[in-house]
């Protein structure tokens, strides 16, 4: 299986996108990246979804620090 490299969602048919490392999250009907707030905002979103306790702010900082462990925001 191929993970995103902007997200680290699973790529899978419903997944793919135009870019062969990029899932749809992260990639629009395009070919382009998402800006990276919109990513950060995303994961955020999922990370409440099941820590419905964790705060708003918090979820954006873990989503902030989740994503420089990826290969696509590495260098950033």
């Amino acid at each position: 299986m191929k993970f995103c490299y902007s997200c680290g969602a699973p790529i899978d048919e419903e997944t793919k996108s135009l870019k062969e490392h990029y899932c749809s999250f992260c990639v629009d009907e395009k070919g382009e990246n998402y800006p990276k707030e919109e990513i950060i905002h995303g994961i955020a979103h999922w990370f409440l979804e099941w820590q419905p306790d964790l705060d708003h702010d918090k979820a954006i900082k873990r989503a902030e620090i989740y994503l420089k462990s990826m290969p696509h925001w590495a260098e950033d």
